[in-house]
């Protein structure tokens, strides 16, 4: 079951690929578990832990730690060892 939040997201997004590994990418979910993601939105892969923006299009980018707000930037650094770690890389 697909949980519906604030105005009707429900985590789904368009067909997208990760730039690096190139898996198929149809869900994304907010820190917050509230919002849809935006232009210029971070995320990171969930198969190969590769940083990624949202261009103006909606569709994944590679990005860099570096080009992360630094107030941002620990907790995806923290985010892309969990998903390191829970993958074995």
């Amino acid at each position: 079951m697909i949980k519906v939040l604030k105005d009707g997201y429900n985590g789904r997004m368009p067909e997208t690929c990760c730039p690096s590994c190139f898996t198929i990418l149809d869900a994304v979910t907010s820190l917050d578990g509230k919002n849809a993601p935006k232009t210029g939105d971070y995320t990171i892969c969930i198969a190969c832990a590769n940083l990624m923006r949202f261009d103006e299009n909606m569709q994944l980018v590679s990005a860099s730690l570096m080009d992360i707000p630094v107030e941002h930037r620990l907790n995806f650094a923290q985010g892309v060892q969990a998903v390191k770690t829970m993958r074995g890389l």
